[in-house]
């Protein structure tokens, strides 16, 4: 039901201000001349009605999980409703181009068809870019709505319904990035784009790509909070293959320190009980434990949660048995934030000499750790 109702939205919010009065209409407070425009306003009413958003799901579907068939057919009925509708408005402009509506009706032609492309009417993605086109060249367009039409095309040109490997991912966002900056220049938009890119190079940990792109942002005009969060996240790299230090309290009041944790291989474990693959790594995690701790294997929860009493509650009910830090209640931000830790669960492994020698070491943890163990 999630794709139903994911869809749904978006398709209300395509067409919510197509019902909605015309306020140019209203413009200059100017009469229209009603023996003139008696049947301009009569189409642009029946553009109204056709293009109405749907008022949900069937009612067949009422207390029953529609079959993926059902589900193909309603966003296939809603992507030719749309369609029509779009036509229609297309219709008026060109029929009426100097109604006081001719330039509301351009802009709901192009959107209603965008959401009968997003239900998978593909024979409207040509109109859809003849659409863009022009509004790319038209002089009238602010250059960031020019700007941000330019980055769904090329997104759908580079990307389009497939779905990327996070390595050709971040590929395709720098040459997005890059035909952005040559087309817009002086826009902050592509350099916030690279600062995605290095923000999933350093979850990926490609160190290689992460540290050029952080050399390049350097020079550039970034917000205070993304200059902090990259000099964070190059800290993280920059920490890999050297001596990682860490105290902190754990829930019990007392010191957890790394220091006394050498000859151990260790994970630490930044996580949340908000956070979904957290939660359901936890069983993997305690089979983990319970079968390397013997061999000098140890684990440090980083919680993220809102309080120390959720951490304990959770700790508690699913019966955790590793240290535990509240990484929360820093008023500096916690280990985290020093770290420029975005995103959960990631996980941190050090070896027995105490080197950190992973900053994202979630994929394959067992084997991970089975080889440092044998060191």
């Amino acid at each position: 039901m999630k794709r139903i109702i994911f869809i749904g939205q978006s398709l209300l919010l395509g067409m919510a201000l197509l019902t909605a009065p015309s306020i140019h209409a209203q413009e200059k407070g100017k009469a229209p001349d009603k023996d003139k425009t008696a049947e301009a306003d009569k189409a642009w009413q029946e553009f109204l009605k056709e293009s109405r958003p749907p008022g949900g799901p069937p009612p067949e579907w009422k207390g029953q999980l529609p079959t993926q068939e059902q589900i193909d057919e309603y966003h296939r009925k809603n992507g030719l409703q749309t369609a029509k509708a779009a036509d229609l408005a297309r219709a008026f402009y060109e029929k009426y181009p100097d109604h006081p509506n001719a330039k509301l009706a351009r802009e709901k032609e192009y959107k209603l068809n965008e959401v009968s492309v997003e239900l998978g009417n593909t024979s409207r993605e040509a109109r859809l870019q003849e659409l863009k086109t022009a509004l790319i060249n038209s002089p009238d367009l602010p250059e960031e709505k020019r700007l941000q039409i330019r980055l769904e095309q090329l997104t759908r040109e580079m990307i389009g319904n497939r779905e990327l490997e996070m390595p050709a991912l971040l590929e395709v966002q720098e040459k997005i990035a890059r035909i952005l900056m040559k087309e817009f220049p002086g826009r902050s938009e592509p350099d916030n784009i690279l600062l995605q890119t290095f923000n999933g190079a350093v979850g990926e940990g490609n160190v290689q790509l992460a540290r050029r792109l952080a050399s390049e942002l350097e020079g550039k005009k970034l917000g205070v909070a993304s200059q902090n969060i990259m000099r964070a996240q190059l800290k993280r790299l920059n920490a890999v293959g050297h001596p990682f230090i860490f105290m902190a309290p754990g829930i019990d009041g007392k010191e957890i320190n790394l220091e006394h944790m050498r000859g151990k291989v260790v994970v630490l474990d930044f996580w949340a009980s908000w956070c979904g693959p957290c939660m359901r790594a936890i069983p993997e995690l305690k089979e983990m434990y319970e079968k390397y701790k013997p061999q000098g294997f140890e684990i440090i929860g980083l919680n993220r949660d809102e309080s120390m009493e959720v951490l304990k509650e959770v700790v508690e009910k699913h019966k955790i048995p590793w240290l535990q830090h509240f990484d929360m209640g820093n008023p500096e931000g916690g280990w985290a934030a020093k770290y420029g830790v975005m995103a959960f669960p990631t996980v941190f492994l050090i070896d027995k000499k105490g080197i950190l020698r992973e900053i994202n070491a979630v994929n394959d943890l067992e084997e991970k750790v089975k080889k440092l163990l044998a060191e």
